[in-house]
């Protein structure tokens, strides 16, 4: 009684297969520290209004927003600045919970928050909200995740 032909092709499958995968699977060598790009950490300990990050942006003009768990900061390559809203002429509170950016047109930036859509006035250098609306205060709608504009300039949060 001879095997069948199966049992032996199988084998040879087998063995065929494995040389090609092997043929296929390139070992790349680990890139560490190249030196055409430069690594700088920031850390609380240089500024940083809040040490837990929850988002990061580069806006327009190059310079750096961090949204902490407590804070919103701008970094200018140099050093941190806190951002506040102004509540009046001499109270000042701090936005919390910044999850995404939008530079605006008009040289602003729309910051989407936990509390929020506020927009960033570089003029006045001053965060002006607009959701919650001032006319209706205890609305619901607080938690805006991202800002986008459309070709016709329309905002969609």
């Amino acid at each position: 009684m001879s095997k069948p032909v199966y049992y032996i092709i199988n084998p040879i499958i087998a063995m065929f297969a494995t040389i090609s995968l092997d043929a296929q699977i390139k070992t790349l060598k680990p890139v560490i520290n190249p030196e055409h790009i430069k690594i700088h950490q920031l850390r609380a300990e240089e500024g940083m209004s809040s040490p837990h990050l929850i988002s990061s942006y580069s806006d327009q003009y190059g310079f750096i927003w961090l949204g902490g768990q407590s804070s919103v900061d701008v970094y200018d390559g140099y050093r941190f600045r806190d951002i506040r809203i102004r509540e009046s002429d001499s109270v000042f509170t701090q936005l919390l919970y910044v999850h995404s950016y939008m530079d605006d047109p008009d040289g602003g930036l729309w910051l989407c928050s936990s509390e929020g859509l506020y927009y960033y006035n570089r003029n006045e250098d001053v965060l002006v909200p607009n959701l919650p609306c001032p006319e209706f205060p205890d609305s619901s709608v607080n938690y805006v995740v991202g800002i986008d504009c459309d070709s016709r300039g329309i905002y969609w949060i």
